[in-house]
């Protein structure tokens, strides 16, 4: 359970940061 819940973390941290990247890209595009 412990390393299931630990990639479900990891997960959640990637698209959180994936989420931040775009909105910097279109921020600096305009």
């Amino acid at each position: 359970m412990m390393f299931q819940t630990l990639i479900t973390l990891v997960v959640l941290c990637g698209i959180e940061l994936g989420f931040a990247y775009l909105a910097i890209s279109l921020k600096q595009e305009k």
